[in-house]
């Protein structure tokens, strides 16, 4: 395991990464700089130096607002007004700077996302799992949010800002990463970011349970224990039963017979209470893991002294984003399933024509008129040579088959004649 940080020398680690980040965002301007500074004189060659750090500077800040946009579908307060009713709720709460955009995004989660920015606004973003939203309802979900703005508040040096900075850290390399040959320097980076992000497990596990209590002072601990549980029980249905038995269509379609998120949104309904119960009953048995930046459900219920916290009504709530997305609710579900399809229709196609040329049986070829000869002369040696096998091979134990016999009839005349009772008829 990664040798963890302090909070003070995660703090300095995060703060070296972005220096690095920044310089290497650009060969180009590193090479301008490097040319004018040691091969021109003059004027010029602090023109090209100038110029050299200023496409540098451009470059990174380009590269910090492309991580800053997050790609899904972004929530406006006129179409979704109770959704940003809750989020601006939350951060009141927090007594946090307010959400400048909401995104919805295909995947199970929730996290606020702030990007550091030169000569621009930053933005915070709180970027939304649908899957989360369908699978929750609107009670947990409010809890859910409470979690994430809490966990994103804090100045430089706290926990709080590193788990920004994590986050922010990740975008950015993945968004140069996909940058051309101008931000190959910053790919070298790349071993060192995730060295640090697993440095900082261990912090951004107290941290998660820190999290937990504080919003559950600001509200109830049973309500927030039953809502962590809730997320964990239903994130585990989908990952072990609900995807699954979805891509395991495609060995038996040729095209899915229906979409995933308009799937989910029935079979989330599905669970029966027993089924509920046994998934907590895994979910609560998983094992900690220091690996994971997150505590497992155990620790976390644990934190709140509340194990047995997972209890479900006896009626069923409507999920989170019936309610809040209301009429939008069909639009919004046949968007990411347009998305989903075009995205995965060839993984979905490859796998079914796969599938089908494993059950599909050899062809069997008919052999030639020659080769029936061949073989039925082959068989009619092989019988003709096994019968002079057995006739040589019995033919030695004929004079041991007399002596037998022999031997038995003279057994069987001794055992008569000495029996008084023995009759014979005739």
């Amino acid at each position: 395991m990664n040798k963890q940080f302090s909070r003070g020398a995660a703090t300095f680690n995060t703060l070296v990464l972005y220096a690095l980040l920044g310089v290497s965002a650009s060969a180009s301007g590193l090479f301008l700089s490097f040319f004018g500074a040691f091969f021109l004189d003059g004027a010029f060659g602090i023109v090209v130096l100038i110029a050299g750090l200023s496409l540098t500077v451009w470059r990174w800040r380009s590269a910090l607002i492309r991580a800053a946009s997050v790609e899904g579908k972004s929530l406006s307060a006129s179409d979704y007004p109770w959704l940003h009713r809750i989020v601006c709720k939350a951060c009141a709460s927090a007594q946090t700077q307010p959400v400048t955009d909401i995104v919805l995004v295909t995947d199970y989660g929730i996290a606020l996302v702030e990007v550091p920015g030169i000569a621009w606004r930053r933005k915070r973003t709180l970027v939304i799992g649908i899957e989360l939203m369908q699978s929750v309802d609107a009670r947990t979900f409010a809890v859910a949010v409470q979690h994430a703005v809490t966990s994103a508040k804090g100045r430089i040096g706290s926990v709080g800002w590193l788990s920004r900075q994590l986050g922010a850290l990740t975008l950015i390399d993945a968004c140069l990463a996909r940058t051309g040959w101008d931000a190959a320097l910053s790919r070298r980076l790349r071993g060192q970011l995730q060295r640090h992000v697993a440095q900082c497990n261990g912090l951004m596990r107290q941290h998660v349970l820190s999290v937990d209590n504080m919003v559950a002072r600001a509200g109830r601990s049973a309500l927030v224990a039953r809502s962590i549980a809730r997320m964990a029980v239903q994130e585990r249905i989908l990952t072990e039963a609900i995807w699954p038995n979805f891509w395991a269509r495609a060995d038996i379609e040729a095209s899915p017979s229906y979409l995933p998120h308009a799937g989910i949104r029935v079979a989330v309904e599905l669970p029966t209470r027993t089924e509920l119960h046994c998934a907590f009953a895994r979910v609560l048995a998983d094992a900690p893991d220091e690996t994971r930046p997150t505590p497992c459900l155990r620790e976390r219920l644990d934190g709140l002294g509340e194990r047995g916290a997972f209890l479900d009504e006896e009626t069923r709530q409507p999920s989170a984003a019936s309610v809040l997305f209301a009429g939008h609710y069909a639009t919004v579900l046949a968007e990411f399933d347009r998305q989903w399809l075009a995205e995965n229709q060839a993984t979905w196609t490859e796998r079914y024509a796969s599938r089908k040329a494993d059950l599909v049986q050899p062809r069997q070829v008919r052999p030639t008129q020659h080769q029936t000869l061949e073989r039925l002369a082959r068989a009619r040696a092989k019988q003709q040579a096994m019968s002079a096998n057995a006739v040589g091979a019995s033919a030695p134990r004929m004079p041991e088959v007399t002596d037998n016999f022999a031997y038995a009839q003279r057994w069987v005349s001794t055992v008569v004649s000495s029996d008084p009772h023995t009759e014979f008829a005739g």
